[in-house]
C-alpha cells in the first residue's frame, strides 16, 4: 500500500430531516443519507501536509434553491475519517458543503453563501495550522438510503523552498534558522460550490523557524533542506506569481539571503517546490509542481457514474453480464457496480479492456472471483477492484507481453501477479497477496519487463514477495514507497536485472525449522549474475522464528552490485552473527556499496 490510512472512531451523528424550505422545521423522513468523510494523509506520513491539524469539521446542507438548512448544520471533530448521517425527505434534492480546518485557523466559513474567507494579517511562515480541506456535493436527490464517500482536498497551493547547499552555508559561517516568504498574488476568499476565488493581495508571511518535522523536502528523489512552507489561495485554479524568500539567523532582523523568483506556476491542491542552491552567490534553482499532496489507499472518484449493485455501465448503457459489457465497450471503460463477478477474462492481442469501480465504491466492494489474463499485445487497465485467482495454482492477474496499468487494485492467488516477457506494467496504490505452496507476490520472468510499483503492498509471508525466475533477464523493476512482506523480499535466479527500491518498508521472517530452510531477505541464488540493485531510504526487519538462520543478504551469484543508501536493517534472533552470508569467493565476486547513513542493528541468538 502507498501508506496505511488512520481510521479514527466512526462517529455517526443522527440529525433531523429537512423539508424543502430553510425557514421551517424539517419534516421527518425515513431515508438515511450517510457520508464517510476522509482526509488525505496517515499516521505514517510526514508531519507537514499530513492533514493532522485540520480536525474541526463543518458540514452545511442546502435545499434545491440553494438556501441553507441551518438546523442540519454539523460541527464536529474529524480524525482522518468520520461519518455524518442525515434523515432526509424522499424526492427532495439537497447539496452539501464540507470544510475542515485547524482550531483557531485564520478562516471564516460563511455557510449561508458557501464562502470561506482568509485572513492573512500577521501570517507566520511555516505554519501548518493554515492547512485546510473542502468538498462540495451538489444536487443529491434522495430516492432511498444513500451512502457516499467524500474525499476532502485542499483549496490552496503549498509553496515550498528547499536548499541543496544548506550544510555548505553552515560550514561557511551562515546558519539560517528562520525564514519568511512573500507572494505577490493571493486570493482572499473561496466559494466551495463553484471553486471560484476572489480578491488579489500581496501576502508577507513573517519570519518563523524552519520546518522541523521533517527537515527534508524530497523532490524528484533528491533531498533538500526544507527552508519554507506556506499555504495560500491561488487567484484562479492555476496562476503565475512572483515570490521571494528571506532567510535569517537567530534573532536577526536583517536577512542573510533574500532571493526573488519570478514567473512561478501555482495551482490549487498542488505543491510548488523551489529547490536548488539558495545560499551560494550563483543561485540556481528548479521549480517543480507536485500533482498532489498525498494519496490515501483508496481513491474513490466521485465524478464517476453511479452503477447499480451487480450491474455494469458502458457509455451510459447498463449490462447484467461482465463479458457482454466488455465486448460492447470496445476498449472504453466498463464501470462496475458493487458485487462479485464470477467471470474469466482473457484479453487478446490488439484488445483493450478497462474496468473501474463505479462512483463511491472501493476495491473491496467490486470483486472479480476468477483470474484475469492479458496475453501478448493486449492492454489491460484496472481501477478500484479486487481480483481473486485460484489460491492453489494461479495468479490473480497473469500478464505475458502485455501493457498493464493497475490503480487501487487488490490481486490474490498463489501468485499475486505473473509478469512475463516484454510486459510494461504500472502499479499504484495496489495490494498483492499470495498464499499457498510456493506463493509469490510478484512473479517476474522471461525477460525485458518494465515494472513500476508505487505506494503498494506486496505480501507472500510464507514464500517470496518478489520472485525472479531463472529466465528473468534484463528486467527493470522500480518500487517506491511500498510495504513488502515475505520469507524473502527478493528471490533472484535471473541475470542482468536492474532493481531499485526507494522509501520502502521490508519485513522478512523465517518461521521454518529443519535442514535446508536457512534463508535470507535478499536471496541471490546460484546463477543469479550481473544484477544491479539499489536500496535507498529503505528499512528491513529480519527475524528467524524457527531453528534456521535468516540473513539479510545471501550471495551465491557473481558480478552483482548492491548499493545501499540510507538503509536501516534490524535483525532479531537471526541465529547468525553476520547479516551478509556467502563464501569468501562469492563475496569477492560481488560489490556492496554503503552510501550515506546505513545502520545495521543485528543480533545473534
Amino acid at each position: 500500500m502507498k501508506k496505511i490510512l488512520f481510521f479514527g472512531m466512526m462517529a455517526a451523528l443522527l440529525l433531523g430531516t429537512a423539508s424543502c424550505s430553510s425557514d421551517m422545521e424539517p419534516t421527518m423522513g425515513d431515508d438515511m443519507v450517510r457520508f464517510t468523510i476522509e482526509l488525505p494523509g496517515n499516521i505514517d506520513s510526514r508531519a507537514i501536509a499530513d492533514g493532522n491539524t485540520a480536525k474541526q469539521l463543518t458540514v452545511a446542507v442546502y435545499d434545491e434553491t440553494g438556501a441553507e438548512l441551518t438546523q442540519l448544520k454539523v460541527n464536529k471533530e474529524i480524525p482522518h475519517q468520520t461519518t455524518v448521517e442525515f434523515k432526509l425527505v424522499k424526492g427532495q434534492t439537497y447539496s452539501f458543503a464540507f470544510w475542515a480546518q485547524a482550531e483557531g485557523a485564520p478562516y471564516t466559513f460563511n455557510t449561508a453563501n458557501k464562502t470561506v474567507s482568509v485572513d492573512y494579517t500577521d501570517a507566520k511562515s511555516n505554519d501548518e495550522k493554515r492547512d485546510a480541506f473542502y468538498a462540495y456535493r451538489a444536487d443529491l436527490t434522495v430516492n432511498g438510503p444513500i451512502e457516499e464517500v467524500v474525499v476532502l482536498t485542499r483549496p490552496f497551493c503549498q509553496l515550498n523552498y528547499g536548499a541543496s547547499d544548506y550544510q555548505d552555508a553552515i560550514k561557511a559561517g551562515v546558519n539560517a534558522t528562520k525564514s519568511a516568504v512573500t507572494v505577490n498574488h493571493a486570493a482572499t476568499s473561496f466559494n466551495l460550490s463553484t471553486g471560484a476565488t476572489d480578491g488579489d493581495v500581496e501576502v508577507a508571511f513573517t519570519q518563523e523557524v524552519l520546518p522541523a518535522d521533517p527537515e527534508t523536502l524530497v523532490v524528484n528523489e533528491t533531498d533538500y533542506q526544507w527552508m519554507a512552507m506556506n499555504y495560500f489561495l491561488v487567484p484562479s485554479n492555476e496562476a503565475t506569481i512572483e515570490t521571494s524568500l528571506q532567510l535569517y539567523e537567530d534573532n536577526a532582523t536583517e536577512a542573510v539571503r533574500d532571493i526573488t523568483v519570478p514567473n512561478v506556476p501555482v495551482q490549487k491542491n498542488h505543491r510548488t517546490n523551489i529547490v536548488g542552491n539558495l545560499f551560494t552567490e550563483d543561485v540556481n534553482f528548479l521549480v517543480v509542481i507536485d500533482e498532489r499532496f498525498d494519496q490515501p489507499d483508496y481513491i474513490r472518484d466521485l465524478n464517476r457514474p453511479e452503477v447499480a449493485d451487480g450491474k455494469l455501465l458502458v457509455n451510459g448503457f447498463e449490462f447484467d453480464d461482465l463479458a457482454a459489457a466488455i465486448a460492447a465497450a470496445n476498449g472504453n471503460i466498463v464501470y462496475m457496480g458493487k458485487g462479485t463477478y464470477d467471470t474469466q477474462i482473457t484479453v487478446g492481442d490488439g484488445e483493450t479492456v478497462k474496468l473501474a469501480a463505479g462512483k463511491g465504491l472501493n476495491r473491496d466492494e467490486v470483486v472479480i472471483s476468477k483470474q484475469i489474463k492479458a496475453t501478448a499485445g493486449a492492454t489491460l487497465e484496472l481501477d478500484g477492484i479486487t481480483v481473486h485467482g485460484n489460491n492453489s495454482s494461479e495468479a490473480g492477474i497473469d500478464a505475458t507481453g502485455a501493457t498493464v496499468k493497475l490503480n487501487a487494485v487488490t490481486s490474490t492467488g498463489n501468485r499475486g501477479m505473473n509478469i512475463f516477457g516484454n510486459c510494461n506494467v504500472t502499479i499504484e496504490n495496489c495490494e498483492f497477496s499470495a498464499s499457498g505452496t510456493y506463493a509469490r507476490g510478484l512473479n517476474i520472468g522471461k525477460g525485458n519487463n518494465t515494472v513500476t510499483v508505487k505506494g503498494s503492498k506486496i505480501s507472500a509471508p510464507d514464500y517470496y514477495a518478489l520472485n525472479f525466475i531463472s529466465s528473468a533477464d534484463n528486467e527493470n523493476v522500480t518500487l517506491t514507497n511500498c510495504d513488502i512482506f515475505g520469507w524473502a523480499i527478493i528471490n533472484m535466479w535471473g541475470k542482468n536485472n536492474t532493481i531499485n527500491f526507494e522509501g520502502c518498508k521490508c519485513t522478512s521472517i523465517n518461521k521454518y525449522s529443519g535442514e535446508s530452510n536457512a534463508f535470507s531477505a535478499i536471496m541471490m541464488n546460484d546463477g543469479a549474475d550481473g544484477n544491479s540493485m539499489t536500496f535507498k531510504n529503505t528499512s528491513f526487519y529480519v527475524e528467524a522464528k524457527g531453528d534456521q538462520p535468516q540473513w539479510f543478504l545471501y550471495l551465491m551469484g557473481s558480478g552483482n552490485v548492491f548499493n545501499f543508501e540510507n538503509v536501516f536493517v534490524k535483525g532479531v534472533h537471526t541465529l547468525w552473527a553476520d547479516p551478509v552470508y556467502g563464501s569468501d569467493e562469492d563475496i569477492a565476486n560481488n560489490t556492496i556499496n554503503y552510501i550515506g547513513n546505513c545502520v545495521f542493528d543485528w543480533s545473534e541468538e
